[in-house]
């Protein structure tokens, strides 16, 4: 069984991976729009991985009681859940092109940029054959 902090740290490491997709732009567009390459991932996968699998909502102040996550790191990060919680209503039932072509996404994707160095740099665990 984990501790609780190698579960945090888990969980960082994942938002991590995510935001490094959503930070590249040319690789959001190959992988979610083309579909080119190994990856099956879309806008979708993408938020729910976030707040549904990793519940970034309080993974945040979790890690920064744990000392997982400097408070710097902890304000980028919120801030970059904010402007993508402030894009969702706005895409809603959208294509993940038409998400990526909305004035609301390069302001998700810089968020990324901006808080993808302040974050451990730890790797997520290699998934298990059955999950």
């Amino acid at each position: 069984m984990l501790s609780e902090n190698e579960g945090i740290r888990i969980r960082l490491a994942y938002v991590r991976k995510f935001l490094a997709g959503v930070a590249d732009d040319a690789y959001v567009r190959r992988v979610w729009v083309e579909g080119l390459g190994k990856e099956v991932w879309c806008f979708t996968e993408f938020v729910c991985g976030l707040y549904d699998d990793m519940s970034l909502a309080a993974l945040i102040p979790e890690a920064v009681r744990a000392g997982l996550l400097k408070t710097n790191a902890a304000v980028a990060l919120q801030e970059f859940s904010d402007k993508l919680e402030q894009l969702l209503p706005l895409v809603e039932g959208m294509s993940d092109l038409e998400v990526l072509d909305h004035p609301g996404w390069p302001g998700v994707s810089t968020a990324a940029r901006t808080v993808l160095p302040l974050l451990p740099k730890d790797r997520p665990p290699p998934r298990s054959p059955a999950g």
